[in-house]
């Protein structure tokens, strides 16, 4: 599924519908998701683009921060599978 998004100077923006279509969420489960991303600083509250559809920026990271290995390093702490992490994109158990 190809996902249209605009470039900023902090991130890309993305559509929610889409965000939801490519998740397999409804709308709900997306702003659940979204809200535990908000907290740890992934992305931005829900904006709306030139066309009053509803965006999320998602946020470029921090030259130099090693995330995978974060990942990593936490899937082994909390005993969480990683594939649970990043192939199910489960960021409730970021939490």
């Amino acid at each position: 599924m190809e996902v249209s998004f605009s470039s900023s100077s902090v991130g890309i923006e993305v559509l929610l519908t889409e965000v939801a279509k490519a998740c397999q969420m409804n709308e709900q489960e997306v702003q659940n998701q979204l809200a535990i991303l908000r907290r740890h600083r992934f992305v931005s509250e829900v904006l709306q683009d030139e066309w009053g559809n509803p965006t999320v920026i998602i946020y470029d990271l921090e030259p130099g921060w090693r995330i995978w290995s974060d990942l990593l390093e936490y899937s082994q702490q909390t005993r969480i599978p990683l594939d649970r992490l990043l192939v199910e994109i489960r960021f409730d158990l970021l939490d």
